[in-house]
């Protein structure tokens, strides 16, 4: 008998894929195989599922053992299905990657210049780019900390192609005359980035002065 390797697709990182590794009989005669339960199934994130072998496959028969890959990282991840049949331990190596999205931000953080209170400044501008190896989801765009005084839109969207970006433009109008700060946050379903700092001072306007004869 002869067992085939399982192939499983690209699976994002947190969620599960199957896979079939098919059981055949080459030989002159009837293949016993163990009862399912007795499929052994190893490596970080693999699992058995189902078999559909039953106690015996039929000359030129064939049947198969389905096994799950669910990934944590995407860390390659070796794994092993092994059968004992009546012709002997049967196996099957395999190695698959979990996949995910992954913000990248440049820059990682804006400093605006000295602005009069109560004025904005010009837009700078963040690019949110997903360098990851799947799509990468985007929301809650908004404003951590120092909302009064930094503004934000974007053109996000709800998710990222791999490869693809988008930006966050940010401007400052200072409340007061002292030093200002924020963060500006955003949630995916990958790793890397999820905030950036902003900063900036506002400055009280001129006073003019002059003397009366």
């Amino acid at each position: 008998g002869a067992l085939s390797t399982p192939v499983f697709p690209a699976t994002p990182v947190g969620t599960s894929s199957t896979a079939t590794a098919t059981l055949s009989n080459t030989g002159i005669g009837a293949l016993t195989v163990a009862a399912p339960s007795a499929a052994s199934v190893s490596g970080a994130g693999y699992s058995f599922v189902s078999s559909t072998c039953g106690s015996a496959v039929a000359v030129d028969g064939n049947c198969t053992i389905t096994v799950q890959f669910s990934p944590t990282t995407t860390n390659a991840a070796a794994g092993t299905l092994t059968l004992n049949t009546g012709a002997g331990s049967k196996s099957a190596s395999f190695n698959t990657t979990g996949i995910q999205g992954f913000a990248s931000l440049s820059p990682s953080s804006i400093a605006f210049a000295p602005q009069q209170i109560s004025t904005t400044s010009a837009v700078q501008v963040v690019t949110l780019t997903n360098t990851g190896t799947a799509p990468l989801t985007v929301g809650g765009v908004g404003m951590v900390s120092g909302s009064s005084d930094f503004n934000h839109s974007n053109s996000c969207g709800s998710a990222l192609a791999v490869g693809a970006s988008c930006t966050i433009s940010v401007s400052f109008t200072p409340v007061a005359a002292n030093g200002r700060s924020g963060v500006v946050g955003f949630t995916t379903n990958g790793g890397g980035a999820s905030t950036f700092a902003v900063s900036g001072t506002g400055v009280a306007a001129a006073t003019g002065s002059g003397s009366f004869a």
